[in-house]
């Protein structure tokens, strides 16, 4: 049954929320009058749209997927069943004090977190055991696969050598925004492309290095940018020199293990 809930005139001015669709911050809303006392709901998208958006045309699965990239909620099965939790639900919101006690499962410690209940109805449930976070568990706010751009922050630490670097606001804004129109590897090669650039690595009139994160995710020129260092040729390469290929997902999970050793 929908409940009563309070929004803050912060919502509307959020960094992060005015990246999203103007349907998926409305969705996220209506999350909360779906959600329990501890911000639970049931992952059924039919069931959410028919509760928020019973007259329009919204694709509900892919705003519970971006809410969840954006770190909003998790998304997780239970004996194969799915369930949403919203995140910092209790911080947000004040439930009466009669309302009743959560009748859905928390949230699993590892794997199922972030799956669908859709999606965990496929093979790839055989292998979730492999799919644990590349990250360290404690600087996450839930195990499981973290999300894209949280991936390409820990990218970047490592390969550019900034382990003690903070992902901040406008940080991650430039991430998330480069995030709509290209793909995880893109962004990856592009950070690639600025460790083999020399003016970036500080070979440059200042001596000074240019390597920042919201630098190389500042718009799509600059991304693209750094893309192409990686398709020029080295002065003094051989004739056997190729460049760079994108790498699969377990590529991409072998090299970023590699330099955390």
């Amino acid at each position: 049954m929908p409940r009563a809930r309070n929004i803050k005139p912060s919502f509307f001015v959020d960094e992060e929320l005015v990246e999203l669709s103007f349907s998926t911050r409305l969705l996220f809303i209506g999350l909360w009058t779906l959600a329990d006392r501890e911000g639970r709901l049931p992952d059924k998208p039919k069931t959410i749209k028919m509760s928020v958006f019973p007259c329009d045309r919204v694709d509900v699965d892919k705003g519970l997927d971006e809410l969840q990239t954006a770190g909003f909620l998790v998304r997780y099965v239970v004996d194969n069943k799915g369930y949403i939790e919203i995140r910092n639900f209790a911080k947000h919101q004040r439930p009466h004090p009669n309302e009743a006690a959560s009748e859905f499962p928390e949230k699993p410690p590892i794997s199922t977190i972030g799956r669908s209940a859709r999606e965990m109805s496929e093979p790839i449930r055989s292998s979730l055991n492999s799919e644990l976070c590349l990250l360290n568990s404690e600087s996450m706010p839930w195990s499981g696969p973290p999300p894209d751009h949280e991936r390409v922050f820990e990218y970047w630490k490592q390969t550019l050598n900034h382990p003690t670097a903070k992902f901040t606001k406008e940080r991650q804004v430039k991430v998330k925004q480069r995030l709509k129109t290209y793909s995880l590897d893109d962004i990856c090669r592009a950070i690639d492309g600025c460790k083999v650039s020399p003016h970036n690595m500080g070979l440059n009139d200042r001596h000074t290095v240019y390597d920042d994160l919201e630098l190389i995710c500042r718009n799509d020129t600059n991304l693209e940018r750094f893309i192409g260092y990686l398709e020029a040729k080295p002065t003094g390469a051989g004739n056997g020199w190729k460049p760079q290929q994108p790498m699969d997902e377990a590529a991409f999970q072998r090299k970023l293990q590699e330099q955390q050793k």
